[in-house]
């Protein structure tokens, strides 16, 4: 909900998300939702309804993120939850066309990474108006919240990006150490499309300084490249932490994998 990654494949993209909450917020794990004709899989906060990251298998995201420009008061309440737009996207014929189309007055400001027809284009709702942009599809890029990270933050953390991207591109096989799903696969079974994720145990959270990423990815290196335990990209403060991360890998068959950092608990699917 607060970091979002995109990197370009030769033969997809790779997604993830790292959500940075209360620990206290209740959240359902993710699970595929048909509705409208378009089956979609996410997981949900129980207290609004949304959601803040999901995917279809024909190669669509959806991702969320708090603020847009800087960092907006708080003033509630309002008209829709932000992470409602997940799922009014995520079950649309054209998610790009939605997103232009739907009332967004009342909405707390976000902004919005979508993925999908070979596109890449981040909506940016200041609260009186919406801004778009498209990036490149061969070219990577990541956003942070600018309700918990101010500009010089920001520019920290892209530069930890741009430095661990280009040690990735330096490898032999940078595509191989994005995974083909084995890299990111969890040890434990896949589900079908019709059972409840498998629960592989992991390691907690330590009870100090910023939450634990024992999963062995390529992202540990990314997150391992800025340990602050304020701003970096696994981060804990005293009301919010780093509560989730998840990893989408389009590849070009879909692998999705829910990190719960709280509980130490992967949730796989392909």
């Amino acid at each position: 909900m607060c970091t979002v990654v995109y990197v370009p494949l030769d033969s997809g993209f790779f997604v993830s998300s790292n959500r940075d909450e209360t620990p206290l917020r209740p959240t359902e794990q993710p699970q595929w939702h048909d509705f409208d004709g378009h089956r979609a899989l996410y997981a949900r906060d129980r207290q609004a309804g949304g959601s803040w990251v999901g995917m279809r298998k024909d190669k669509t995201v959806v991702v969320l993120l708090n603020g847009a420009f800087e960092k907006h008061k708080h003033q509630p309440p309002y008209r829709m939850s932000r992470g409602l737009l997940v799922h009014r996207l995520l079950h649309s014929d054209n998610p790009f066309e939605e997103m232009s189309q739907t009332d967004l007055n009342g909405v707390e400001p976000f902004t919005l990474v979508l993925i999908a027809a070979g596109n890449v284009r981040a909506h940016v709702w200041d609260g009186q108006k919406l801004f778009a942009k498209d990036y490149r599809v061969d070219q990577p890029a990541m956003w942070s919240s600018a309700t918990l990270y101010d500009t010089d933050t920001r520019q920290i953390r892209q530069q930890a990006f741009d430095n661990w991207y280009v040690l990735l591109m330096q490898q032999t096989n940078p595509a191989a150490a994005l995974g083909g799903g084995a890299a990111l696969r969890p040890q434990c079974a896949a589900p079908s499309d019709s059972e409840l994720p498998t629960i592989a145990p992991l390691l907690p959270s330590a009870a100090a300084g910023r939450p634990e990423y024992p999963y062995p990815t390529f992202l540990k290196k990314l997150f391992d490249g800025y340990t602050d335990p304020t701003n970096g990209f696994l981060m804990r403060r005293p009301r919010v932490e780093t509560c989730s991360v998840t990893e989408i890998l389009m590849a070009p068959a879909p692998v999705y994998i829910y990190r719960d950092l709280l509980t130490g608990q992967s949730f796989f699917y392909d």
